[in-house]
């Protein structure tokens, strides 16, 4: 066979099995405690066959598919291509699969060392880098992956026999599950989702606290620490610039990181296969995982504090009206008066509204739909972007430092 059941054998018990190893192992489970997320994970090994009715209901029970084949044998390769990819499609809408293609031997590793071989490799980078020529196996599995993109996530080489890679194909599957792709990520367009563009956006505009229009590097420091709980170093800060500036188009100025920038980072963070880094983000701002706010906090930030209806009246605080005041003259426009003399026309307010969620979406309410009906007013815009800066005041844990490779 292809050599499923001897990864799974490999994984769990850190050795490779030489005989006696079944067609079909035994259901593994991994306790909360034994993993990075403290998510328990079942691991179902399945048949060799697509069509029993056992396979479409594990493909069916699943929330992420391994498929391996071998990488010396061909016809293994087109089982995944003619056979199991379209079989999963017509079963499933949106389950992640990770492509392994086992079996890979030392001189072949090592052969690949100075011309990359496939191991995390997204569909998109199934060319190989400019200028670089494909590998074999990446010149064998492009079309599978081109033809599948919207499904298949990742794709490993990979060896039971001498443990290479085998952590990574298992660790990969994890990750699509406990921070999903489909809400952030557009597999067929390999673009941040128009949501999550409108919640990062959200996000730059809480640290741009100068509200120039760009992160400048207290700034950025700012968001890494709140976020990440660790500094950028300053080669960090050198390799992110270099990264921006290869990756982008405008990026960075030289007054710091633009909007673009800012999404461009997350964009090259999912698709180097490290989704947690925006999620990490977006659930400390207080994101679920269909990137609406969570109702729970939503409600107390929205609540009013305690007053007597009969005696008392509530106004805008002095820091909400020097806030508001702020926004005002950051985008009214000049030819009416700007500074504070002219107004915030349509365009501008397009821009200033731009990172807002309606309280329509934040409750997952059609637009119109409930309450007095029709589209939100100015009264509940501004209560709303209260809500979302409200939603940032929360204290982080470390939980890892924004690293980017200049390369």
């Amino acid at each position: 066979g292809v050599g499923k059941s001897s990864l799974i054998c490999t994984l769990i018990s850190n050795h490779f099995p030489k005989k006696d190893v079944p067609n079909v192992f035994m259901d593994v489970s991994i306790p909360a405690e034994a993993t990075e997320d403290g998510v328990q994970v079942t691991i179902m090994d399945s048949s060799g066959q697509a069509d029993t009715q056992r396979v479409k209901q594990q493909i069916l029970e699943t929330d992420s598919i391994v498929l391996v084949y071998d990488v010396q044998q061909r016809g293994t390769l087109n089982n995944l291509l003619e056979i199991w990819l379209p079989a999963i499609t017509r079963l499933t809408t949106g389950v992640p699969v990770i492509i392994a293609g086992n079996k890979v031997d030392e001189w072949s590793i090592t052969s690949n060392a100075t011309n990359p071989a496939m191991a995390g490799m997204r569909p998109d980078e199934a060319g190989g880098a400019e200028g670089t020529p494909m590998t074999h196996q990446q010149a064998e599995v492009a079309p599978l992956l081109e033809k599948f993109r919207n499904v298949v996530w990742a794709c490993f080489e990979c060896s039971a026999k001498i443990h290479h890679c085998i952590d990574e194909v298992f660790y990969m599957a994890q990750i699509v599950v406990t921070h999903p792709i489909g809400p952030i990520f557009d597999l067929q367009t390999n673009e941040l989702t128009p949501k999550c563009a409108q919640v990062m956006r959200g996000v730059f505009r809480y640290f741009d606290r100068d509200c120039d229009g760009v992160l400048n590097f207290s700034e950025l420091q700012a968001f890494q620490m709140d976020c990440f709980g660790v500094p950028l170093a300053d080669d960090e800060i050198v390799a992110l610039r270099k990264v921006l500036e290869k990756e982008t188009d405008d990026g960075l100025t030289s007054r710091g990181v633009t909007v673009n920038g800012f999404l461009g980072i997350f964009k090259l963070f999912i698709s180097k296969h490290q989704p947690q880094v925006p999620w990490t983000v977006m659930r400390l701002f207080g994101y679920d995982d269909k990137l609406d706010l969570v109702p729970e906090r939503l409600a107390k930030l929205s609540s009013l504090p305690k007053h007597d209806r009969g005696y008392q009246v509530l106004k805008l605080s002095r820091s909400s009206e020097r806030f508001l005041t702020a926004i005002f003259y950051q985008f009214a426009s000049p030819h009416t008066g700007g500074g504070g003399g002219g107004g915030v026309e349509t365009e501008d307010g397009g821009v200033l509204f731009s990172s807002m969620v309606t309280m329509e979406e934040s409750f997952g309410l059609a637009s119109g739909s409930g309450g007095s009906g029709g589209s939100m007013g100015s009264t509940d815009a501004v209560s709303n972007q209260e809500t979302f800066l409200g939603s940032a005041g929360l204290s982080s844990e470390a939980l890892g430092a924004l690293r980017m490779d200049a390369e």
